[in-house]
């Protein structure tokens, strides 16, 4: 069993891991084997992350009115580096067809528990 310092500690790690978040448009069902999005148009840095809870961490991504315009977002997934890299998690988000009226705020959150 982690104890609550092991389990902080994987948070830790995790969030200074995972800094990038591709954005895509692939709407595959995602599995334990991917280590890439189906089909990527876009990577951001993480713009700010709150670790101040036990056992979790909130990552914030920000996609300004500049970026991603004109694509159909289907897929997100958290990344170690700005391109290429070690993909930690992928998931299939509700279409977002982007445009330069707004900006898009994802926030990850990572709750670490003992399973």
């Amino acid at each position: 069993m982690l104890v609550l310092g092991g389990l902080n500690s994987v948070r830790t790690s995790f969030n200074a891991s995972f800094g990038y978040l591709a954005c895509g448009t692939g709407s595959t069902v995602p599995a334990e084997s991917n280590t890439a999005l189906v089909a990527e148009s876009l990577r951001l840095t993480k713009s700010s992350s709150d670790s101040s809870v036990d056992k979790k961490v909130d990552m914030e991504f920000i996609m300004t009115s500049a970026q991603g315009n004109g694509v159909s977002f289907l897929e997100v997934g958290l990344f170690t580096a700005s391109s290429g890299g070690t993909m930690g998690s992928r998931d299939i988000i509700a279409q977002i067809d982007k445009n330069n009226t707004f900006e898009i705020d994802f926030v990850v959150t990572a709750t670490f528990e003992n399973g």
